[in-house]
Protein backbone atom coordinates (compact mmCIF):
# COMPACT_ATOMS: atom_id res chain seq x y z
CA UNK A 1 0.00 0.00 0.00
CA UNK A 2 1.50 3.52 -1.26
CA UNK A 3 1.93 5.36 2.26
CA UNK A 4 4.97 8.13 2.67
CA UNK A 5 7.32 7.06 4.84
CA UNK A 6 8.47 11.05 5.82
CA UNK A 7 4.61 12.07 6.70
CA UNK A 8 4.80 9.12 9.40
CA UNK A 9 8.58 9.57 10.85
CA UNK A 10 7.44 13.56 10.68
CA UNK A 11 4.36 13.29 12.90
CA UNK A 12 6.04 10.65 15.16
CA UNK A 13 9.19 13.48 16.25
CA UNK A 14 6.76 15.88 16.26
CA UNK A 15 4.87 13.95 18.92
CA UNK A 16 8.60 12.99 20.75
CA UNK A 17 8.60 15.29 23.84
CA UNK A 18 5.17 13.54 24.74
CA UNK A 19 6.76 9.77 23.91
CA UNK A 20 10.14 9.61 25.37
CA UNK A 21 8.76 7.05 27.71
CA UNK A 22 7.63 4.70 24.55
CA UNK A 23 10.78 5.50 23.07
CA UNK A 24 13.05 4.18 25.90
CA UNK A 25 10.81 1.09 26.00
CA UNK A 26 11.66 0.20 22.48
CA UNK A 27 15.42 1.05 23.27
CA UNK A 28 15.11 -1.36 26.53
CA UNK A 29 13.67 -4.23 23.90
CA UNK A 30 17.08 -4.45 22.10
CA UNK A 31 19.04 -5.66 24.56
CA UNK A 32 16.17 -8.00 25.15
CA UNK A 33 16.38 -9.19 22.30
CA UNK A 34 20.07 -10.06 21.88
CA UNK A 35 19.67 -12.15 25.10
CA UNK A 36 16.51 -14.08 23.48
CA UNK A 37 18.40 -14.34 20.33
CA UNK A 38 21.68 -15.66 21.64
CA UNK A 39 19.65 -18.52 23.55
CA UNK A 40 18.27 -16.87 26.77
CA UNK A 41 15.51 -17.62 27.51
CA UNK A 42 12.45 -18.98 25.28
CA UNK A 43 12.36 -18.00 21.64
CA UNK A 44 8.74 -17.51 21.73
CA UNK A 45 9.24 -15.32 24.27
CA UNK A 46 10.90 -12.95 21.03
CA UNK A 47 7.44 -13.39 19.33
CA UNK A 48 6.18 -11.74 22.83
CA UNK A 49 8.64 -8.85 22.16
CA UNK A 50 7.47 -8.32 19.00
CA UNK A 51 4.17 -8.06 19.87
CA UNK A 52 4.77 -5.44 22.74
CA UNK A 53 7.28 -3.33 20.58
CA UNK A 54 4.38 -3.24 17.93
CA UNK A 55 2.09 -2.09 20.35
CA UNK A 56 4.15 0.39 21.16
CA UNK A 57 4.78 2.06 18.06
CA UNK A 58 1.54 2.45 16.88
CA UNK A 59 1.23 4.42 20.12
CA UNK A 60 4.37 6.67 18.42
CA UNK A 61 1.46 8.36 16.01
CA UNK A 62 -1.73 7.34 14.41
CA UNK A 63 -0.07 7.20 10.76
CA UNK A 64 1.84 4.45 12.09
CA UNK A 65 -0.90 1.72 11.10
CA UNK A 66 -4.23 1.42 9.30
CA UNK A 67 -7.18 0.09 9.53
CA UNK A 68 -6.00 -2.44 6.91
CA UNK A 69 -2.66 -3.16 8.91
CA UNK A 70 -4.83 -3.53 12.12
CA UNK A 71 -7.41 -6.41 10.80
CA UNK A 72 -4.02 -8.24 9.11
CA UNK A 73 -2.30 -8.21 12.91
CA UNK A 74 -5.34 -9.02 14.36
CA UNK A 75 -6.17 -11.74 12.42
CA UNK A 76 -3.04 -12.77 12.49
CA UNK A 77 -3.01 -12.95 16.19
CA UNK A 78 -6.49 -14.48 15.99
CA UNK A 79 -4.81 -17.26 14.18
CA UNK A 80 -1.62 -18.37 16.16
CA UNK A 81 1.11 -15.74 15.52
CA UNK A 82 2.99 -14.90 18.61
CA UNK A 83 3.80 -11.31 17.50
CA UNK A 84 4.70 -9.30 14.57
CA UNK A 85 6.46 -6.13 13.20
CA UNK A 86 5.52 -4.25 10.10
CA UNK A 87 8.16 -3.78 7.58
CA UNK A 88 9.00 -1.21 4.65
CA UNK A 89 9.59 2.21 4.42
CA UNK A 90 5.70 4.29 4.38
CA UNK A 91 4.28 2.15 7.07
CA UNK A 92 3.40 -1.13 4.47
CA UNK A 93 4.93 -3.69 2.18
CA UNK A 94 5.53 -6.41 4.53
CA UNK A 95 4.25 -7.47 7.94
CA UNK A 96 6.48 -10.16 9.51
CA UNK A 97 5.06 -12.90 12.40
CA UNK A 98 6.46 -14.53 14.46
CA UNK A 99 4.62 -18.47 14.40
CA UNK A 100 5.07 -21.73 16.29
CA UNK A 101 5.84 -24.39 13.34
CA UNK A 102 2.72 -26.44 14.84
CA UNK A 103 0.18 -22.94 13.64
CA UNK A 104 1.86 -22.06 10.62
CA UNK A 105 -0.52 -23.55 8.85
CA UNK A 106 -3.57 -22.09 10.31
CA UNK A 107 -1.85 -18.70 9.63
CA UNK A 108 -1.24 -19.21 6.52
CA UNK A 109 -5.05 -20.15 5.69
CA UNK A 110 -6.15 -17.45 7.81
CA UNK A 111 -4.10 -14.88 5.44
CA UNK A 112 -4.68 -16.69 2.10
CA UNK A 113 -6.00 -13.11 0.92
CA UNK A 114 -1.72 -11.79 1.26
CA UNK A 115 1.45 -13.36 -0.82
CA UNK A 116 2.92 -15.43 1.63
CA UNK A 117 6.92 -14.16 1.13
CA UNK A 118 8.94 -17.50 3.03
CA UNK A 119 11.70 -16.00 6.14
CA UNK A 120 14.93 -17.20 7.34
CA UNK A 121 17.81 -16.16 8.77
CA UNK A 122 21.10 -16.03 6.87
CA UNK A 123 24.43 -14.45 6.86
CA UNK A 124 24.14 -12.82 3.41
CA UNK A 125 22.99 -9.56 3.98
CA UNK A 126 20.70 -7.10 2.22
CA UNK A 127 19.95 -8.65 -1.17
CA UNK A 128 17.48 -7.30 -4.36
CA UNK A 129 14.28 -9.79 -4.64
CA UNK A 130 12.27 -8.82 -7.82
CA UNK A 131 8.44 -10.36 -8.16
CA UNK A 132 6.12 -10.60 -10.96
CA UNK A 133 2.57 -11.81 -10.46
CA UNK A 134 2.03 -15.17 -12.69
Amino acid sequence: MPRTASKIEKDKIENLPKKNGEFAKIHEMVDEAIEILNGEGELSDFGKLLDRSWKIKKSLSEKVSTNYIDYVYDTAMKNGAIGGKVLGAGGGGFVLFFVRPKDKNKLLKALGFLLHVPFRFDSLGSQIIYYTES
